[in-house]
C-alpha cells in the first residue's frame, strides 16, 4: 500500500559517550496515526552514532511504506546539517553512516527535514531509555568499567635503524607484553572477556614475531622495530579481533624488567 506521507521521528540515547547506547522511533501516516515504533539497544557506541543507527532503521522501515513524501523530525541538529550539506561528516565512524543513510534518502521522491526540540521528540526518547533500562538489567551493563590484563612474553632479534648506540647493532630480546582491554557489558557468567580468549587474541599476534628477527618482517622492513612501534603493531593485530563491546586500552612493552613502553590505545 502506498502512503501520502510519512513521518519519522527518531532518537537515539548513549550514557557514557561512548557509553550503553539504544535507539528509538516512530512512524506515522500523513493523519498523525502510528504506524509502527521500534527500539533497541545497540552496545557501547557515541551519541552521534546512535542518531545515524536510529534514523537508518526508520528508514529502512519507511521504505515499504512507498511515501510520496518522508518527513523526518529529530533533535540532533548536528545530524540534519550534515544530511542537508550544512555541515561536513569529518568522524571517521560516522563516514559510513553517513553515507548509508544517503544512498537510502535517495529511494525517496520527496524528504523534508525537522529539526525539534527534545520535548517536542519524547516519544522516541523514551523508547531509547526503555531500551536501554532493559539491557542495563538484562545483559549486567555496569555504570564504569571493568579492565583485564594479560601478560605474555615473546623473543626476537632486531636492530635499530637511524640510531646510534649499542642497540644499532644485531641484539635480541625477551620481550614481556601486558594487555589491557575494559568494556561495561559482563557476559552471563558475569565476566568480560575470558582470560583463555583473550590470550588466544594475543598469541595469534605474538606468534608472527616469536622467535623471529624483527627487520626482515613487515611493517619493520621499513619501519625501525622499536618498542614504540611494536606496541603499535600489536594493537593493529589485536584490537579487531576482540568482541565488539570489549575495546583494547593499553599494551605496555617490557625491553627488561626496569624499561618499557606504555601506549594508550
Amino acid at each position: 500500500m502506498k502512503y501520502k506521507k510519512i513521518i519519522l521521528s527518531f532518537d537515539g540515547a548513549s550514557r557514557g559517550n561512548p557509553g550503553p547506547s539504544a535507539i528509538g522511533g516512530i512512524l506515522r501516516d500523513d493523519k498523525n496515526s502510528e504506524l509502527e515504533r521500534y527500539s533497541e539497544y545497540i552496545g557501547i557506541k557515541t551519541n552521534n552514532y546512535t542518531e545515524y543507527r536510529a534514523l537508518i532503521e526508520g528508514l529502512n522501515r519507511a521504505l515499504k511504506y512507498s511515501p510520496n513524501e518522508l518527513h523526518i523530525n529529530s533533535d540532533s541538529e548536528l545530524l540534519i546539517k550534515q544530511l542537508k550539506g550544512t555541515y561536513a561528516v569529518k568522524s571517521s565512524n560516522l563516514k559510513p553512516l553517513f553515507e548509508e543513510a544517503k544512498e537510502l534518502l535517495s529511494k525517496f521522491k520527496k524528504i523534508y527535514f525537522t529539526h525539534v526540540q527534545r520535548m517536542e521528540n519524547e516519544e522516541a526518547d523514551l523508547l531509547c531509555n526503555r531500551a536501554l533500562d532493559l539491557a542495563l538489567k538484562e545483559r549486567k551493563i555496569l555504570s564504569g568499567k571493568i579492565s583485564v590484563t594479560v601478560r605474555e612474553k615473546f623473543d626476537a632479534a632486531h636492530f635499530l635503524r637511524d640510531y646510534e648506540g649499542k642497540c644499532a647493532g644485531l641484539h635480541g630480546h625477551t620481550y614481556f607484553v601486558e594487555i589491557t582491554v575494559s568494556g561495561t557489558q559482563l557476559r552471563q557468567n558475569g565476566i568480560l572477556i575470558d582470560f583463555g580468549e583473550m590470550k588466544s587474541i594475543i598469541s595469534s599476534a605474538i606468534e608472527k614475531i616469536d622467535h623471529k628477527y624483527l627487520n626482515e618482517i613487515s611493517p619493520f622492513t621499513e619501519q625501525s622495530p622499536t618498542g614504540e612501534n611494536l606496541a603499535i603493531y600489536l594493537a593493529e593485530n589485536i584490537k579487531d579481533k576482540l568482541p565488539s563491546d570489549v575495546k583494547l586500552t593499553r599494551i605496555v612493552v617490557y625491553e627488561s624488567p626496569d624499561s618499557w613502553i606504555t601506549y594508550e590505545c
